[in-house]
């Protein structure tokens, strides 16, 4: 659904990610990129995954827009997204797409909820959102490492994981 508006400047190379960075994508330099950063694309260019290529092409929208439907929208616009929490984003295509907003995360029924209310937690519980890359890891006697459990107790003290 996306017009292409500019020429492509890259050879076409199946992406196969070789980067040690996994948000990043490796362009026909050698290096790796974020997609939707202007590097390494020429002036009023960013790179974006195009049918699994990370490609320069040019910048459809204006700041704080973003295509939706072949069409240029307000990033902020609540009518692009209208259920609570949510607004538009740029994908790694550079497409618009609705997501949580920030201070915001999505739950298991769908919905976002915003950090540091009740939302769905219990009486005298808040929510907290932790990233992704983010996890509790425990060292095993064997020096091995894994997942932790809640709640757990080392040395006397109780351990709940709530905030």
């Amino acid at each position: 659904m996306m017009i292409t508006f500019g020429v492509c400047f890259s050879h076409a190379l199946p992406i196969e990610n070789l980067c040690q960075d996994q948000q990043t994508f490796p362009f026909e330099d050698g290096e790796c990129y974020l997609p939707t950063s202007t590097e390494p694309c020429l002036e009023g260019q960013w790179a974006i995954i195009t049918n699994s290529m990370l490609t320069c092409e040019k910048i459809p929208c204006g700041p704080a827009e973003v295509l939706v439907a072949g069409e240029c929208r307000n990033m902020f616009d609540p009518e692009e997204c209208p259920a609570l929490g949510e607004r538009l984003f740029v994908d790694k295509h550079g497409l618009g797409v609705c997501d949580c907003d920030d201070g915001w995360g999505r739950w298991e029924d769908g919905r976002c909820y915003q950090e540091f209310t009740r939302g769905f937690c219990d009486e005298n519980q808040i929510i907290r959102i932790q990233p992704k890359d983010s996890s509790c890891k425990a060292k095993t006697l064997d020096n091995t490492f894994r997942e932790c459990v809640f709640p757990f107790v080392v040395k006397n003290k109780l351990y709940t994981g709530c905030a």
